[in-house]
């Protein structure tokens, strides 16, 4: 009795909130619990204040989308919709949900970090030695021999012989000030181009939400801010990547594009109704344990998190996307049935791939795979080899054939169907 007592209070509390709330703020039939409460009406509180609080902007809700309008973004994009509150509220309808395409309801999050700044900090990755901080003429003396005592030449020796030295302050300064423009003029600026929305870009690393029809080219596009040499910064803020030009502004030092300055991402793709918080959480994983352990240097984790089944993954090294890239937006034109069916035959493909003859065998065998599902066309042989290029990979000399990939990869690339 005492329970029904105060579950008939709160419904009662809440319908005088609601009637009394702005519709913006809360919906119909909605209740909060007490931090929840706070978090919703806070923005609301100093909207009304007179005074100018310093998180006023923060605070506002209208500041971040939410996740929904991030997975609709490609559906906005091709009803040419512009109501997208009233599409945000229908996401919660049965039926609309019904007429909806099923990547419609998903969303990326971006994870990335530079790979062993530690070791770049410790100047391991840009050899800094003492060879290098000494003038010529006097490292040379030092390498004749002839000039100096022996007890000082073996010394010297010794010293030369450390391969690498800690790396001075004005070296640390010019890497945080590197990092900084990293994330102020060029992360922030690459999410908003791509209609992404920032949650936090500091140093190496950064957090985002992503439609999914332009993650991919968002993170490539930050992989490549991060390794560049030397840009412009405008007045304006702008970057412009040709350092031989006379635009006024600030020339903005990279990290450069050297063998061991990477960058790694790890991207989920999640449903817009997951709790947000765990989902950064298990992109932080994915990043952590596939991008970085499994792939290593330089790596690219993406995981497809269905709300029914298990998740399905595609590692690589950036290389490889800059590789393939074409034939992994063209697989969108494959259809998904045909893909999960290649599942079945794994096997049967394993085996396949250890007939010397395996790129003909396996050719043949997915044009006639395609050739079911599809209206066969001049393109066919086309598609099969785009098949192989994506679904075939090589570990401890052995090839391998993993249809994950080709699942994930055909997601992301119908992401922005029309």
């Amino acid at each position: 009795y005492n329970l029904l007592y105060l579950d008939d209070m709160i419904s009662n509390i809440w319908q005088q909130i609601n009637e009394k709330a702005n519709e913006s703020d809360i919906n119909k039939d909605e209740k909060l619990c007490a931090i929840c409460s706070v978090k919703r009406f806070l923005p609301q509180v100093m909207r009304e204040s007179k005074k100018k609080h310093l998180l006023k902007k923060i605070f506002d809700k209208s500041s971040f989308p939410t996740t929904s309008s991030i997975a609709l973004f490609d559906y906005f994009n091709r009803t040419k919709n512009s109501n997208k509150k009233d599409l945000e509220q229908k996401l919660f309808n049965d039926e609309f949900i019904k007429n909806l395409k099923e990547k419609d309801k998903y969303y990326a999050i971006l994870m990335m970090d530079g790979d062993k700044m530690g070791d770049l900090i410790n100047g391991k990755n840009i050899e800094a030695t003492w060879k290098s901080i000494i003038h010529p003429q006097l490292r040379n003396k030092f390498e004749n021999k002839n000039d100096f005592s022996k007890l000082i030449n073996e010394n010297w020796e010794k010293l030369f012989k450390m391969k690498i030295r800690t790396i001075i302050p004005s070296v640390h300064a010019s890497i945080s000030e590197s990092l900084g423009d990293f994330a102020i003029y060029g992360v922030s600026k690459i999410i908003k181009k791509y209609e992404g929305r920032l949650i936090y870009a500091g140093g190496d690393d950064v957090a985002a939400i992503m439609p999914l029809s332009t993650v991919i080219d968002a993170a490539n596009e930050i992989r490549k801010y991060y390794i560049h040499s030397f840009r412009t910064i405008t007045l304006e803020g702008k970057t412009i990547k040709n350092e031989k030009n006379n635009v006024a502004g600030k020339l903005s030092v990279g990290l450069g594009n050297a063998t061991k300055i990477s960058i790694s991402a790890g991207i989920l793709i999640c449903h817009h109704k997951e709790p947000l918080s765990q989902m950064i959480a298990r992109a932080h994983k994915l990043l952590d344990e596939k991008a970085k352990k499994e792939v290593g240097r330089n790596g690219v984790a993406i995981e497809l998190k269905k709300r029914s089944g298990g998740s399905r993954y595609f590692n690589e090294k950036w290389n490889y996307f800059d590789e393939h890239y074409n034939s992994f937006k063209e697989l969108k034109t494959i259809s998904t049935s045909l893909l999960y069916r290649l599942e079945k035959f794994k096997d049967g493909i394993n085996a396949i791939l250890k007939e010397k003859n395996y790129p003909i065998l396996l050719e043949n065998f997915f044009k006639k795979q395609i050739e079911r599902s599809e209206i066969a066309n001049n393109e066919t042989s086309k598609l099969a080899k785009i098949l192989i290029e994506l679904s075939v990979y090589e570990k401890n000399n052995k090839k391998i054939f993993d249809s994950q990939r080709l699942i994930v990869a055909n997601y992301l690339s119908k992401g922005g169907e029309k």
